[in-house]
C-alpha cells in the first residue's frame, strides 16, 4: 500500500511524472534489469581458471545446453564453491540427468545450480543420507526452507564428479532466474572465461526450392570468411532462399568444440535474422530440434544451425526477424549478405558474399500422394491396424506423411508386422500417440508387451497399455516399429567382494537389462534397507558396508525390476572377519 500511495502522490505533481514513470518501470521490469549485475556479484564456482567443455545454449541431442560445463582436469574431487550468499533451496540425487546436484537461491533473484557432483559437504551430506534411508531410495529430490542450509559466497559446497548422465568428470554450472527457473548465460552475469579465439565457420548451406540444402565450401580471407570461388558470388534460383551454417567455437587452450552465443544475417544492409544465447525456458528447450537441421544430423551426423525460423518454431531466443530470416530474390537481382557469429566472450567471425537470383523456367511441383500435416494443427492418420494421433504443435514444419507395413511378423522377435512410420529425419516436439491393433496377441504375454523402434542396429523399447486388442504407446520419434515381448528379467552379477571385507569397504554389484531397461532396484543387508548408488553408465550398484556390522556372516538381498515388470532377486552371503 505504501508503494501505491507513493505513486498517487507523484501523479498529483506534474513535475514528478517522469520520476513516477521510471519508478513503475523499475517495479515491472526489475527481473530484466537484474541481468545487468556488477561483475563482482558472482564469483567463480571453482578455484582455477575456467576451461569449458560445453557452452550455454549449445545444441545438444534434443535440447539446448542449460549451463556451462567446466573442465576439472579429467578427475573428480575438485572443490565446488558457492558463487554468492544464499541458501540451499534444493538437493537432488538421481542415477540420471544431473546426478548429485545442489541449487542455491540468492537474494538478487537468481539461483545457481551445481551438477554431476561426487559428494556434498557436511552437514548436507549427512542430511541427504538420512533422508535416503527414511525414504528408502537412492534417488531423492528435496526442497528446503531458507534457514536449513545458509551459505556464504566462497563456501565449499561439494566435490566435483561424474554422477548422473555425465560422460566424463566435470562441473555443470547454471545460473537461473529464480522466478520460473529460466537458465541464463553465466558468462553474461560475470562468470569470467578467458577466451580470445573467434568461432570457426566451417560450411555454408543454402535452402531453396529443393528438398535438401546445397552445401558450399568456404575459405578465410583478410576480412573474414568468403566463398571458396574467386568471384565470391552465390548463384541460386530466384525466389525465396535461406541460409544455415556449420560452426564451432574453441577456447584459447581448448580443442573441444563449443557452441556460439550469437548468429546474425544481414542482407542488403538489413538484419533479417538474429539468434542470441542469453536465456531460454526449459519448456522451449526442445525447439533445438527446429533450430538445427535435424534431418541432416540424423542422416550425415552434421550439426547445422538454421539461420531462419521454421513455422512451428516457438523459440524465444530469436531477435530481429524479417520474413522469418528468408530472403526473396528477383531474377537477375544481386544482393550482399553478411553472416556474423560471436561467442560469449565477444570474439567474432564474419562471412560475406553476394547472392544472385537466376531466372529459371517455372516447373510444376509434384505433390506426393500422401497426407499433408501442418505444424499448427493436430493430425490423424489411420490405415488397417495402425493409427497415429499427432497433437497440435508437435510439428515444426509441414510434412507429407507416408506409411507402409512390412510383413511377416514373428521375425526377430516380432509379435506384429513392422510399421514404417514416416521419416525419422522429421522431429516431433510433442509425443504422438500410436495405436496398434493386434487381435492375436497372447493374453498371457500382454503384461510384458513393448513397442520396439529399429534404427540401424539399435533397438529402443517403449512400454504402453492395452485397451482390449489395441496396444497404445507414445513416442517423439518417427521410424520403424513393431510389437514384441520383454520376458527377460534383469541380470544381477555376483558382488565384487574385497578379499577380507570390513565395515567401511565398498561393495559393487553389476545389474543390467538390455531390453526395456532398469526401472527399480533395492538392496537389503540383514533384512535392513541398504543404501546403494546406481551408476547406469557402468551398470553397477555400489554401497559402503555399514560401520555397525559385526564379525560373522551377513546376508545381502538384491532385487531388480525392468520397465516391463520382469523381476530378479539374488541372495548373497558376506562374511566379516575379525576387526
Amino acid at each position: 500500500m505504501q508503494e501505491l500511495n507513493c505513486v498517487r502522490i507523484f501523479k498529483k505533481r506534474d513535475r514528478y511524472l517522469f520520476v513516477a514513470g521510471l519508478f513503475l518501470i523499475l517495479l515491472v521490469s526489475g527481473p530484466l534489469l537484474r541481468a545487468q549485475l556488477p561483475p563482482a556479484y558472482f564469483r567463480s564456482p571453482v578455484d582455477f581458471p575456467i576451461e569449458l567443455a560445453g557452452s550455454f545454449a549449445e545444441l545438444r541431442g534434443s535440447h539446448f545446453h542449460s549451463g556451462i560445463d567446466i573442465k576439472t582436469g579429467g578427475r573428480s574431487g575438485r572443490n565446488v564453491y558457492a558463487v554468492a550468499d544464499g541458501f540451499v533451496s534444493r538437493i537432488k540425487v538421481s542415477p540420471f540427468g544431473f546426478g548429485k546436484a545442489l541449487y542455491i537461491e540468492h537474494p538478487n533473484g537468481y539461483t545457481s545450480v551445481y551438477a554431476h557432483l561426487s559428494r556434498f559437504s557436511e552437514p548436507m551430506a549427512s542430511y541427504v543420507k538420512e533422508m535416503q534411508y527414511r525414504k528408502k531410495s537412492f534417488a531423492i529430490d528435496l526442497y528446503l526452507t531458507p534457514h536449513r542450509f545458509e551459505v556464504k559466497k566462497g563456501d565449499i559446497l561439494a566435490k566435483s564428479g561424474n554422477s548422473g548422465s555425465s560422460s566424463g568428470p566435470h562441473l555443470h554450472f547454471e545460473i537461473r532466474k529464480t522466478a520460473g527457473q529460466e537458465p541464463v548465460n553465466p558468462q553474461r552475469l560475470g562468470i569470467a572465461v578467458e577466451d580470445h579465439r573467434a568461432p570457426q565457420i566451417l560450411e555454408l548451406l543454402v535452402y531453396g526450392p529443393s528438398s535438401f540444402p546445397q552445401s558450399y565450401h568456404l575459405r578465410k580471407g583478410e576480412a573474414g570468411y568468403v566463398l571458396a570461388n574467386k568471384e565470391n558470388i552465390l548463384e541460386v534460383p530466384a525466389g525465396r532462399v535461406a541460409f544455415g551454417i556449420r560452426v564451432i567455437d574453441r577456447m584459447d587452450k581448448n580443442s573441444g568444440k563449443l557452441g556460439v552465443y550469437l548468429s546474425r544475417v544481414e542482407a542488403g544492409g538489413r538484419v533479417i535474422f538474429e539468434w542470441r544465447g542469453d536465456r531460454f525456458s526449459f519448456s522451449e528447450s526442445r525447439y533445438a530440434n527446429a533450430h538445427m537441421d535435424y534431418a541432416l544430423k540424423k542422416k550425415e551426423g552434421k550439426l547445422v544451425e538454421r539461420l531462419f525460423k521454421l513455422p512451428g518454431d516457438r523459440l524465444s531466443m530469436y531477435g530481429s526477424l524479417l520474413d522469418d530470416g528468408r530472403l526473396t530474390l528477383a531474377p537477375g537481382e544481386t544482393m550482399p549478405v553478411l553472416i556474423v557469429v560471436q561467442d560469449a566472450s565477444g570474439n567474432e567471425s564474419r562471412l560475406s558474399f553476394k547472392v544472385n537470383g537466376l531466372a529459371t523456367r517455372r516447373q510444376a511441383r509434384l505433390r506426393p500422394k500422401s497426407k499433408r500435416m501442418l505444424p499448427g494443427q493436430a493430425s490423424y492418420f489411420e490405415s488397417g491396424a495402425f493409427r497415429i494421433i499427432i497433437p497440435e504443435g508437435a510439428l515444426y514444419d509441414s510434412i507429407y506423411f507416408h506409411f507402409s507395413v512390412d510383413s511377416p511378423k514373428h521375425k526377430e522377435g516380432r509379435m506384429s508386422p513392422l510399421f514404417r512410420i514416416h521419416d525419422p529425419g522429421d522431429p516431433l516436439h510433442k509425443k504422438a500417440v500410436i495405436n496398434i491393433l493386434q487381435s492375436d496377441f497372447p493374453e498371457s504375454l500382454k503384461k510384458r508387451a513393448v513397442a520396439v523402434r529399429v534404427e540401424d542396429d539399435e533397438r529402443n523399447y517403449y512400454t504402453g497399455e492395452w485397451s482390449g486388442p489395441v496396444f497404445i504407446f507414445r513416442t517423439r520419434e518417427f521410424g520403424n516399429y513393431y510389437l514384441s515381448v520383454d520376458s527377460t528379467a534383469p541380470e544381477i552379477e555376483k558382488p565384487a567382494f574385497p578379499e577380507s571385507p570390513r565395515p567401511g569397504d565398498l561393495l559393487s554389484i553389476g545389474i543390467e537389462d538390455e531390453e526395456s531397461g532398469i526401472d527399480k532396484y533395492s538392496a537389503y543387508l540383514d533384512g535392513r534397507w541398504w543404501l546403494m548408488e546406481y551408476d547406469y553408465k557402468k551398470k553397477r550398484l555400489t554401497g559402503t558396508l555399514p560401520e555397525f556390522l559385526k564379525t560373522g556372516e551377513h546376508v545381502i538381498r538384491v532385487s531388480v525390476s525392468d520397465k516391463a515388470g520382469n523381476r530378479n532377486e539374488k541372495i548373497y552371503k558376506l562374511k566379516i572377519n575379525k576387526q
